[in-house]
């Protein structure tokens, strides 16, 4: 066990007992909620600036604002449900519902985990190695050959190799390539690979 680990471990632990807190119930309609609200300011945004008076604001700005406060009153609107959908579905269910709720919970707290982990683990990635993927040049290569910039890249290495809970979630980003995702920058991706590459070797 590292830093790596008890940061991880940390995290997880705390996901968990958020999951197993809430619900997946709760979880899954403040998702909802946040979907609605993006979708309906996607909609309505356009036609409120332009009813709106002219500000000194930027209309980016002025567009974030109304997103923000749409997604708000779709989250706040969902949350006054919970608690009456909770206990219909237990009336329903005869309390079993309560139990798949709580286990529920815990699985989306595991998943909210393992995303952050992952997107950790690549992003540390892209700074360890961000001299090679940088377009190489005369300084790149200069401060790739440097002791300090090498001593540091080792140490990172290190970390990952010792780190169980980092070893485990790069087998599954791996299996799942989640590193070359549509959505995930090439140089984060490149940046990623030589990581793998170098532990694995």
């Amino acid at each position: 066990m590292n830093l790596l680990d008890i940061i991880f471990g940390l995290l997880l632990l705390i996901l968990i007992f958020y999951g197993f807190k809430n619900g997946l119930i709760k979880i899954a309609l403040f998702f909802i909620a946040c979907l609605i609200g993006w979708i309906l300011s996607g909609i309505f945004t356009p036609t409120i600036t332009k009813v709106l008076p002219d500000f000194s604001l930027d209309k980016n700005i002025i567009s974030g604002i109304i997103y923000f406060i749409l997604i708000l009153v779709c989250i706040l609107i969902t949350s006054s449900l919970t608690k009456p959908l909770k206990s219909i579905l237990s009336l329903a269910t005869f309390g079993f519902s309560a139990l798949i709720d709580r286990i529920g919970g815990i699985i989306i707290g595991v998943i909210f985990a393992f995303v952050i982990i992952t997107i950790s683990i690549i992003s540390l990635s892209r700074i360890t190695y961000h001299f090679e993927v940088t377009n190489s040049n005369i300084i790149t290569n200069y401060a790739m050959e440097t002791p300090f910039i090498k001593n540091k890249i080792n140490n990172i290495e290190k970390q990952f190799i010792n780190s169980h809970i980092s070893s485990n979630s790069m087998k599954i980003i791996n299996s799942l390539n989640l590193h070359n995702a549509p959505f995930i920058p090439l140089s984060f991706s490149n940046s990623y690979e030589i990581l793998n590459n170098n532990l694995y070797k």
